[in-house]
Parts: C-alpha cells; structure tokens; sequence
C-alpha cells in the first residue's frame, strides 16, 4: 500500500511541474541551438521602434512580409479581374472551336460528306447540309475573324509591359499587369505612382513610432523628424540619455552606428550606412542621398540612362533603344548582323552600324528609295541614266539592269555621259593639249587655248613652281613641318597636339598625326583611374596605314568587357568600323598586332569606379598599304580593304585568279556597293580575262 501512495506521488509531482512551465515562457540553449518557446497558446512578438529592422542572414523580414501581403493583394485582384476575363474568354474559344458543335466538328463532317449529303447519309450533320447556305458561311467566317482578332489582342496586351517606363517613383517596385501596372511602394510613399510623402506626423500620432515626450514633429519628403524636449534624445525622443552603446545605437543614428566623441554636444557622432548622411542639426543619419545628383553620374552616361534615387539607394533605368546592357552600362547592338539591319535585302543595301542605331546605304542604279525599301524605276528614271541633260537615255535590260545608252539631240555630238558628254557640233576643240604644257597638271583645253590644273604642292600657269607649303611655319608652338607627298603634316612636342600642334595635349586622349610613336596610359606605371571615357585618334599620311603592336595590357576582365575596356575603330571616330572591344591581361588580337585598313585608327578607353588596373602600352608605325593577292585553289573569298566597313581611298588592288586546264572561274558578287559615277572613272571594279 506505501508503494503505491509513492508512485502517486511522484506521478502528482511530475504533473504540476510540467504545468507549470507550460504556463511561462522559456529561452533556453541545446548543443548551440538556441530554442524561443511562448507559454501554451500565447504569442511570440517582435517589436522594433523608428526605422529598425529585423533580419535574417541580412534579409530584412519586415520587407518580406510586406511583398508578401502586397502579392497577396495583388494575386487577389487578379483572380477576381484579369484572370477571370481571360478565363472566360478562353474558354469561350475553345468551346467556339473544339466544343460538340465546334467549328472542329463541323469541319470534319463537312469533309466526311465531301458537301453532298446525298453520297454519305450515314455521317450526316446534325442539320442539313441545305441551310450552310453561303450566308451561313460568311457569318461563320465572320465569327472566326472576330475570334482571331479577340485573340490577337489579348495576346498584344499580355506582351505590353507597362512598367518599361519606369512609372514607380521614390524607390517604389512596378509590377506589370494585364491592361496595368501597380506599384509596391516604401513605407513613407503611397499613390499609384508612389508619388504622395506620407505624413508620418500624422499616421504614427499615439504610436511607438510617433514622437514621444512631448517632443515635435516635422513632416518631410519621404520621412520625418522628431524634435525633442530637453532631456530626451534618439530619433523619437525615448531615452533620458545620449551614452553610445549598442543598445541605444540604433535609436540614436538612425541608419548607422554612434561612436563615441568627447567634446561635442551629444558626445557622439553618427558614422551613416551607404546611402544616407545627417541633416546637419541632428547627429542620426536620417537623410537620404540623392546619388543621381551626384557629379559622377552613376548611371550610364554615353549613352544617357536615367537614374532613379529611392531611400538610401538608387537604381537606373533601361538602356535606350539601340543598346543592351542593366542601364549602369550600355552596348551598342549592331543591328546590321539580324536581317540586314532591316535595309533591303532584294536588292540588297549595305547596313552600316551606328552607335544605338544602323543607316542604310542608297538604293543600287535603277532603284528608288530610302534604302530600306528600293522599288525598281529602271536606270533611265533616276537623273537620267547619268547622261546629259539633253541626251536620250535607252535602257537595254538585254544586257544588265542598270546598262544604258545615253544618244546626244540632233547638233550635238558626244558619247552623252555627264555633263560634258554632249557639245554642239560646231564646237570642235582645239588642239592646244597636244603638247602636254602642263608640267605638273592636267591640261584641259578652252575656248582661246589651255588650262592647266595642278598637282598638290605646284602652282603657276603651266605647274612649274613648287610651292613650300612650311614658309611661313604653320606649326604652332614650336612644331616641325614635315612635308611628305605635296602635303604637310607637324611634329608636335610633348605638351600640344593636333594638326598645327594648337591643341594642348590632354591627360587623357588626344590626337596624334605623326607616322610614328609610342602611347602609354596611365603614364608612370600607376593604375588608370575611375570614371574615365578617353578617346585618341591616330592619324597618318593619307595615302598609308598604320600598324599597332601592344606591348602591355592589363584592364579589368569581365564578361563581354562591360566594365573596363578599350575599344578600336578602323577610322577616325567611333561610327567607323569596329576591330574589336578588348579587357583583361590577353594582347589585343591574340598576338597583339592591328593593321588598320584607313589612315586612322579610333581608341576608345572607359573605366567604370570599382576595380583598376595597370591599363595599356603600345607604339606604332606608318606603312605601306598591301591589298591584292594570288589565288590557286579551286575556291575562295575576295573582300575589298576594311570590309565589312567603308574601303580607304587611293586604293589599287590586283587580285589574279588561276584555275586547272579545263576549269573556268565563276565569279559571285554578294555586295557590291561603290561610289555612283556615270563613266564609272573614280571608284570601280574591273574583271578583265587573260
């Protein structure tokens, strides 16, 4: 019996100890777990005061409970709207078109019956044939086109993104919609665009975030100030004391932390997380910066990209038109390697790429229009075939498209090409030209006699004085004049630049005309520095190249050269051809040679302000253009100087083409885009067979 008054004892006990912890909350910590548990059936609540926190691994829950309750609103809204719109519309459609009496059905036993009733009156429809009388017919058809047209619509508006016009303010998320947008808006903005401050003053009135101890508060553009009373401090006017702590960090600074600083009024100073500073009379950071109204723009600045400020932060909009990129950074899309660019491609029109957008060249001889659509007028149609005003032009498509006869008017003798291809009959020219009197010219005979006109760098009536085109100097600031081939270019010094040596040499980019030298960037083997967009521009004599040989490079390294990158162009500016866009340690070109095709060469240098590096060395020379070749194979590919960009002038290229015994060559022309010229005299191809 005694045994038994124990076991109940023991058992009474053990009940009113688990009782009793069921009744009081418990904090406790199991092999490092630390475990919160509320009494039974209460609460576990978190409370954080002013514009505190409370985050997880850095994520801020009170942000993630708020998206969730503004996607739970906005998936509500759907389900009731848009969804249920677009679900009975869809289902209207397939029930139109796959229902029992769907245009499906109807179709197929159409065909079934082969629109005689008479040969299969097993499958007949569940009407007579006899009443798909041919008004019938059109309603159905007309019920179709409606259909597709509802369609088409709906699938326009689902492809609409009305938020690619960044239409949230101060910080707010867009969230597309179908026919719509709804921005989810920071706490201190409200509206549909999030453009309407939310009084704080009033909203928090009687609330742990309002002011407290009788302190005053001040409304401002996306938040508010507390004044307080003498005796009280922190953001809203809760403690009795400033001493920085950890505990009172928060409350005292805001979005930063306090450090301790004897001799000033608070004995703290505030040191602001990114993004935020002080107001100058409170020492909590409190106000936003307004990184867009910085002096270095953050966002893309070539091209533009709009930058949006949000508390304590801030974001940029897309790249424009033309570019592609995340709008911090923008690239130009070469529009011409997809479709032509959209120019003509029957028949066929160059495409040149341009930064953010393309130009298509001029429709080909016989064609008229703006290079995107070129409809054919007939050679004859455009500026008269290229003969004389008086001439007759006749097409003869019997040979080429674009082959014309030009026949001078009656009086008039000429081959009728150009504006001197038709002269009166009676006019006969003399013979003043026989003797070549022009020494360094060409002749050109007149009315009473000769005219001579001159090579570069000779004048006179017959082009017999040399003209020294370095008396006086035209060099300024002590540059040489160098003359090479009649023209003359300045041997600059060291501090100028340009081509009377005018220009004073920038730090950063600049234009060179001498055949020959060396550039280094940053000079003195430092880093390059942040924030840079240089340009330089290599000239030489006109009718030579240039050959570019790295000896140093070191840029940032990154996908596609979106950060750091140097940028060469086979020409003078950035609308010429582009060799290539170039970052990390490899040499340009693998080997890290470049032989321009022009006489000019564009470099383009850009940083962006996070890493730097070593940068770039190379030096260059002057040489002598080599275009033309031997070819012996069965097959190949001819291209002229520069292609795909524009050919460099004074150009002479031989290309000899040689096959077996037996072969012939055939010869196809991809493109063929050349200065327009009735007698063809200036820029042509010739093909002649030996």
């Amino acid at each position: 019996m005694s045994s038994t008054n124990v076991w109940f004892t023991l058992l009474l006990y053990f009940g009113l100890a688990i009782a009793w912890m069921d009744e009081r909350p418990v904090l406790e910590a199991q092999d490092g777990n630390l475990i919160i548990s509320s009494a039974k059936d209460r609460n576990i609540t978190l409370k954080v005061l002013g514009n505190g926190y409370i985050n997880v691994n850095e994520i801020n829950l009170l942000h993630v409970a708020l998206a969730a309750q503004n996607a739970t609103r906005l998936m509500e809204r759907l389900r009731a709207g848009y969804l249920v719109q677009v679900d009975n519309n869809l289902a209207r459609l397939i029930n139109l078109v796959e229902g029992p009496t769907g245009l499906q059905r109807r179709i197929a036993m159409l065909e079934g019956t082969g629109g005689n009733s008479s040969r299969s009156p097993s499958r007949r429809l569940p009407y007579s044939t006899d009443n798909l009388t041919r008004n019938s017919i059109r309603r159905t058809n007309e019920r179709i086109r409606r259909l597709e047209e509802t369609v088409r619509e709906i699938e326009n508006k689902l492809k609409e993104n009305a938020c690619q016009s960044n239409p949230c303010g101060n910080g707010g998320t867009c969230q597309d919609l179908y026919e719509g947008y709804q921005c989810l808006c920071p706490s201190s903005w409200e509206g549909p665009n999030c453009m309407t401050d939310v009084n704080e003053c009033a909203r928090y009135l009687g609330t742990d975030l309002g002011c407290q101890n009788g302190a005053t508060c001040f409304n401002l553009p996306g938040s508010y100030r507390c004044d307080c009373q003498a005796g009280w401090y922190g953001l809203h006017c809760t403690k009795k004391d400033s001493v920085c702590s950890r505990e009172n960090s928060q409350e005292l600074c805001g979005h930063g932390i306090c450090i301790p600083k004897p001799g000033v009024v608070t004995g703290y100073i505030c040191l602001c997380d990114q993004g935020w500073e002080t107001d100058g009379r409170n020492p909590a950071c409190t106000r936003d910066v307004d990184e867009c109204a910085a002096k270095h723009p953050p966002c893309s600045v070539n091209p533009p990209v709009t930058c949006f400020n949000a508390p304590g932060t801030f974001f940029c909009g897309a790249c424009p038109r033309g570019y592609t990129g995340n709008g911090y950074y923008c690239t130009d899309i070469d529009e011409c390697l997809e479709d032509n660019g959209g120019c003509s491609t029957s028949p066929r029109v160059q495409c040149i790429n341009t930064m953010g957008s393309r130009v298509c060249g001029p429709c080909p001889s016989g064609y008229h229009g703006d290079g995107v659509s070129c409809i054919y007028v007939g050679p004859c149609r455009i500026n008269n075939g290229g003969c004389h005003p008086l001439a007759t032009c006749i097409e003869n498509p019997a040979l080429t498209s674009s082959y014309v006869q030009c026949r001078c008017p009656a009086g008039y003798q000429g081959d009728g090409l150009g504006p001197n291809g038709c002269q009166p009959a009676t006019e006969i020219s003399n013979n003043s030209c026989v003797n070549h009197p022009c020494v360094h010219g060409t002749c050109v005979s007149t009315y009473h006699g000769f005219l001579c006109r001159c090579d570069p760098g000779y004048t006179g009536t017959t082009c017999n004085t040399q003209i020294d085109p370095c008396s006086p100097n035209p060099c300024k600031n002590n540059g040489v004049c160098i003359v090479t081939g009649g023209a003359v270019t300045c041997n600059c010094s060291t501090s100028y630049t340009g081509s009377r040596c005018e220009t004073q040499r920038q730090t950063c980019g600049g234009v060179s005309r001498n055949p020959i030298g060396h550039l280094e960037f940053p000079i003195g083997g430092t880093t390059y520095q942040h924030g840079l967009s240089c340009a330089w521009v290599l000239v030489t004599n006109y009718s030579q190249i240039l050959n570019v040989t790295f000896t140093n490079f070191n840029l940032e390294d990154s996908t596609d050269c979106k950060f750091d990158f140097l940028q060469i162009h086979d020409g003078r500016n950035a609308g010429n051809h582009m060799i290539g866009r170039f970052c990390g340690n490899a040499l340009p070109n693998k080997n890290g040679n470049i032989v321009s095709s022009h006489n000019a060469l564009y470099f383009w240098f850009h940083s962006d302000s996070t890493v730097a590096h070593e940068g770039f060395a190379l030096h260059w020379n002057t040489i002598d253009p080599i275009c033309g070749g031997i070819f012996e194979e069965d097959y190949g590919t001819i291209t002229s100087p520069g292609y795909p960009g524009r050919y460099p002038p004074n150009r002479d290229c031989y290309w000899y083409i040689s096959v077996r015994e037996g072969k012939r060559v055939q010869l196809h022309f991809g493109q063929l885009m050349l200065e327009e010229h009735t007698t063809c005299k200036y820029d042509y191809v010739e093909v002649r067979i030996y």
